[in-house]
């Protein structure tokens, strides 16, 4: 596939087109179409932004907490093309330029949720981007896609090694999220029958 040279202008057009499928630059320069996710994964999605949301709330209101509609500016790649990404669920903990379509930001801490549509080696190669690019903590939620599979949760570090947690129960981001954790146990229990 060819990439092609993209404006800031064509993604701020296509991102309020309507259009049901959501448009994602990744740091080639390819345009993707981002379908759909999977009914167990968005339930998840929406669990997770609710309570940093209110992890957010209680706190009194630090930095700020962002879902997947907002597209990151991480820089430029190799050839000066931006890369822009769109964490499912992220924590910036300063403000951010609200004028700005992407705002030059790294999140503190960003979750990705695996949908069945999703192929693991490419999350698992945007969680190390995050990663290499300042973001302090991430969390690469694996649901199980059948009764017969474990539910995982990938945590990724600046200098650490990629921990796996299967089945997790309660995981604290105590470090960089201070006082915030979350019952994994109640989360993966999401079923869309």
């Amino acid at each position: 596939m060819a990439a092609t040279r993209k404006s800031e202008q064509f993604f701020s057009a296509v991102s309020g087109g309507g259009e049901p499928a959501r448009h994602l630059r990744v740091e080639y320069n390819e345009t993707l179409k981002i379908v759909p996710c999977r009914c167990q994964s968005s339930l998840i999605t929406e669990e997770l932004h609710g309570r940093l949301f209110m992890w957010w709330v209680n706190k009194g209101e630090p930095g700020r907490v962002f879902e997947s509609s907002v597209g990151f500016n991480f820089g430029t790649d190799d050839t000066d093309n931006k890369i822009i990404y769109s964490p499912d669920v992220s924590w910036v903990e300063n403000g951010v330029d609200r004028n700005v379509t992407f705002p030059k930001a790294i999140p503190k801490f960003v979750i990705e949720v695996q949908s069945k549509y999703q192929k693991i080696s490419q999350q698992r190669d945007k969680m190390m981007f995050y990663r290499d690019r300042g973001v302090a903590l991430g969390w690469l939620i694996i649901p199980a896609l059948t009764s017969s599979l474990d539910a995982i949760l990938e945590i990724y570090e600046p200098g650490k090694v990629t921990r796996t947690i299967q089945t997790p129960m309660v995981v604290s981001a105590d470090l960089i999220v201070p006082g915030f954790s979350i019952d994994f146990s109640k989360i993966f229990l999401y079923d869309c029958r």
